[in-house]
């Protein structure tokens, strides 16, 4: 058949996994040391003083990175264009 593509069509879900594999791993690792990081843990924030949870304030943290990344990247892509 000419014209006709030899190479075999990948998945949606392997062009996702090449286009997402540093997040994912990001991820997985994060879930990791989250898990492993469940001691109740004492910190002072300005005037303030907690007692939480290490994973709690670990996963806030990653939340707020989260955030943090996405507008950066939104910013960026409103300035180029």
């Amino acid at each position: 058949m000419p014209g006709a593509s030899t190479a075999p069509q990948e998945s949606s879900f392997v062009a996702f996994l090449k286009r997402r594999w540093l997040a994912i791993v990001i991820v997985v690792i994060t879930v990791v040391v989250i898990a492993a990081n469940r001691d109740e843990v004492e910190f002072s924030l300005v005037f303030t003083h907690f007692a939480m949870p290490l994973w709690v304030i670990l996963a806030i943290t990653f939340a707020l990175g989260i955030v943090v990344g996405w507008i950066a990247k939104t910013r960026r892509a409103g300035r180029k264009g």
